[in-house]
């Protein structure tokens, strides 16, 4: 099986090299390798507002190329343009960390060109700001990593001199060439969303590529044809490309049911009317319906593709319920290996989102709503019990089952970080941002959904089981150690599992499954706890960072606030027998009640910040009861209107 495997991956690594040749290069077409250029090394900056001197030029229209000795000052420190080459590998290294690498190539007529490059994150095209690769800073890939060799973006060239400034904050690796594009369009299938197919399964579902126009003129009439070996074809629509842009593009799948657990190609073919423009073929995965797998679904949120890992509850029964365990991967981790680093479980079943990506965002911003779009999919598609919900994950994914337990704890019945830091200020900026001014403070309110202890009090709501490896040297034992002792002063239901001698990624059993994910007594600590229905809730503790990331809790949902993304806390109790609602509010301006956990059509009354409100009739049409605050001064208020969220 491990064979069988390595064998497809070495497949993989071949299709992905010969691959970008041959998206690239037409038969005899130009190919420009950037070997030489000018590099600068950015010194390292305090604070959370730091400026960049060389972005501020091309603000300010103020740009001029550098030269060998030119100086740049940073604040009270200043950094030296000088000479650099690439290595054998053909790869710029000698930056460093934060830098700029400047390189140049003179054209003899203006043309476009396809920029392929690793290891920045952008890069400005004689001036033009343009997306980069700071994912892709290497040639070879061990067996499990996602691999990011498909950067690809169309750019225009002028007669005479062209600029390619490149910006690099991780590695300060770069690798980049400029390659003479076959076609006006192009399919570029190294990026790619594909689900799995199942055996005896029929397939309808969706996929995505990326369309490259390296055309001057938007493309409005390009049509996708796929056509999976064996069925009959199934033809998309795209939508608009514009010009000298790349662009992931949605189409259909189908195709009969596959008997046999072997790989099918599906030969895709770019239409432009009747004009074929471009071909390309991948494969798929045929898999048991019993293994772990990939789904695709179109997202709500922005109409894109995307993939979902599913490891299958290992129980024949499919008509009883079963638990879900939303497991959100690391950093670099594809979610189909988040997912298969479980044994299967006969109870549950392992769900893993994508973040969006294997690097994502850090759970948090798009990859916390992707997280929860899959969450929503999965428990209505799978036949999953709502009351036993959990949440787990390693790594990035340990600090996502904390940002996403503390954001949305009436979610989830427990929770099991592992490896997980506490915030991304905790986790990589290791030094004191000391003293902060009132404008440093206001920039950085938004990053408060990231600081997993200033919301730690929700984690009362569910239970806790924390893993991490004492000799962690990737995510320090210090992130989960400090969460410990903040959860002793107020959590009565967590457990902490530091194992001694291990470090970031272990498995120290012989079971099917890896331990630092796949711990048994974390699966033993969720089968034990499951989430009371709200009706059931007599008391909302609830921390909110802002409302436009999580308002609701519960029977009660915060509105809206009186200072913007500064925490706004409740703290309300639920008398049924008298159909009053008691407690206190910070930093809250607007709230609304669930009034279906009270049955009847009687009044209600309000004891907020100490203001009664009685006899307030319930809401016709409505079970939700509206109040805000004005004048320091809680009112019964009619619904708001959506046109006040702009």
């Amino acid at each position: 099986m491990k064979r069988t495997a390595l064998l497809l991956h070495l497949l993989m690594i071949a299709l992905f090299a010969c691959a970008s040749d041959l998206l690239c290069a037409a038969n005899d077409g130009e190919e420009i390798v950037f070997t030489d250029g000018l590099s600068l090394k950015m010194p390292r900056q305090q604070g959370v507002s730091a400026a960049d001197p060389i972005e501020k030029q091309f603000v300010l229209n103020a740009w001029k190329p550098p030269q060998v000795g030119d100086e740049v000052a940073f604040g009270d420190a200043s950094a030296t343009w000088g000479a650099v080459s690439v290595d054998q590998d053909g790869w710029f290294t000698d930056a460093g960390g934060r830098s700029y690498i400047y390189c140049t190539t003179t054209a003899a007529e203006e043309k476009i060109m396809l920029l392929e490059q690793k290891g920045n994150d952008c890069v400005y095209v004689n001036g033009a700001l343009r997306t980069g690769n700071r994912y892709g800073y290497k040639d070879d890939y061990e067996e499990w990593e996602p691999n990011f060799a498909y950067c690809i973006v169309p750019v225009k060239l002028r007669k005479g001199v062209n600029e390619f400034l490149f910006y690099n904050t991780r590695t300060g690796r770069l690798k980049a060439k400029l390659t003479e594009p076959p076609a006006a369009a192009l399919i570029n299938s190294l990026d790619r969303t594909m689900p799995d197919m199942l055996v005896d399964e029929p397939l309808e579902a969706c996929g995505a590529v990326v369309v490259i126009n390296a055309d001057d003129r938007a493309m409005t009439s390009l049509q996708m044809v796929a056509r999976v070996e064996g069925s009959e074809a199934a033809l998309t629509d795209l939508p608009v490309i514009q010009a000298q842009s790349v662009r992931k593009v949605p189409f259909r799948l189908r195709s009969i049911a596959p008997r046999a657990t072997v790989l099918a190609s599906v030969h895709l073919e770019l239409r432009d009317g009747d004009k074929t423009v471009h071909t390309a073929t991948i494969d798929l995965k045929i898999v048991h319906p019993h293994e772990p797998h990939k789904r695709t679904f179109i997202s709500s949120i922005d109409g894109s593709v995307q993939y979902y890992a599913v490891n299958p509850a290992q129980d024949p029964d499919r008509s009883t319920p079963k638990a879900l365990v939303l497991s959100v991967h690391g950093a670099a981790v594809e979610a189909i290996n988040q997912a298969s680093s479980y044994q299967g479980k006969t109870w549950a079943h392992i769900v893993a989102p994508t973040n969006r990506r294997p690097y994502g965002f850090n759970w948090e911003d798009w990859g916390r709503m992707d997280a929860l779009e899959v969450l929503d999919i999965a428990q209505k598609t799978l036949n999953s019990d709502p009351s036993r919900i959990y949440l787990t994950g390693h790594s990035m994914g340990g600090h996502g089952a904390w940002h996403l337990g503390g954001t949305f704890p009436d979610r989830f019945a427990a929770i099991g970080p592992s490896a997980g830091w506490l915030s991304f200020w905790s986790y990589r900026v290791r030094e004191s941002l000391g003293d902060k001014t009132p404008m440093q403070s206001m920039l950085m309110r938004p990053t408060s959904p990231s600081r997993t202890l200033e919301v730690a009090e929700n984690y009362k709501q569910h239970g806790i089981y924390i893993i991490h490896g004492a000799d962690d040297d990737n995510v320090r034992v210090d992130q989960a150690r400090t969460m410990v002792d903040h959860l002793t002063k107020f959590h009565k239901d967590f457990i902490y599992h530091e194992e001694p001698g291990q470090g970031h990624w272990w498995d120290i059993s012989d079971e099917p499954g890896t331990d630092c994910v796949d711990w048994p007594p974390l699966f033993d600590f969720f089968a034990r706890h499951a989430r009371p229905e709200k009706e059931r809730i007599r008391r909302v503790e609830f921390i909110a960072t802002h409302p436009g990331i999580s308002a609701a809790n519960n029977w009660l949902a915060i509105d809206a606030q009186t200072e913007q993304l500064k925490l706004s806390r409740v703290d309300i109790r639920l008398d049924p027998g008298k159909r009053r609602f008691v407690g206190s509010t910070e930093n809250v301006a607007r709230l609304s009640f669930d009034l279906s956990v009270l049955p009847g059509d009687e009044p209600v009354a309000l004891d907020l910040d100490g203001q009664k409100l009685e006899d307030i009739n319930r809401p016709h049409h409505s079970d939700k009861l509206w109040v805000e605050k004005a004048n320091d001064q809680w009112r019964v208020a009619s619904e708001p209107s959506p046109a006040q969220k702009g």
